[in-house]
């Protein structure tokens, strides 16, 4: 729960993610005692995978027949990405491509009122919220039902793309000004 009042500008909106997402589902792991459920083309992205933003490739794949043994699925290019569990938790990507998670990732695939990227960068901003909501001793982790019950703040679609753009901008120009200093 939020302490604070959130003063929501004009025309933006408040819900919970579950209301502008089509969809919020973990991944899974096909048993590693079936080696033909390994090395196959699907990209299968864990906690390592998700250092980058944009997720184009996995360290490791999974075959179709890995996929439809085990809780794994396929989450669609655009899905954002968010770790649920120990020191990676709250670390958010976006698939490039079509590809499944283990069980330690949440897809998001948002609906028509959320730009997948505008969910991406409010993710971002909220790794603070997310890592309070973590519970459990040594790794601490969050549960879809935590995910699902967030709160996002967010302005029409027009407007979302401003700001993605703004912040791709900005964020762009530190990482030049970065390698500049190294």
């Amino acid at each position: 729960k939020m302490s604070e009042t959130i003063q929501i500008p004009k025309g933006w909106k408040l819900n919970k993610l579950n209301d502008v997402c089509k969809k919020i589902t973990s991944g899974g792991t096909p048993s590693r005692d079936n080696p033909s459920y390994f090395n196959g083309d699907i990209l299968w992205v864990k906690m390592n995978d998700m250092k980058k933003e944009l997720i184009l490739d996995t360290k490791e794949k999974i075959t179709k027949e890995g996929l439809d043994n085990s809780s794994a699925k396929i989450f669609l290019k655009n899905t954002v990405l968010l770790a649920m569990y120990t020191e990676d938790m709250g670390r958010t990507s976006i698939l490039g491509k079509n590809a499944s998670t283990n069980q330690a990732i949440c897809g998001l695939e948002t609906n028509n009122k959320i730009l997948p990227k505008f969910l991406f960068y409010f993710l971002k901003s909220q790794k603070k919220v997310i890592d309070k909501l973590g519970t459990g001793g040594a790794q601490p982790n969050i549960n879809q039902g935590k995910v699902k019950n967030l709160q996002i703040i967010y302005p029409l679609l027009n407007t979302q793309q401003i700001i993605i753009t703004k912040l791709d901008h900005i964020l762009g120009e530190l990482e030049i000004k970065k390698k500049e200093i190294l």
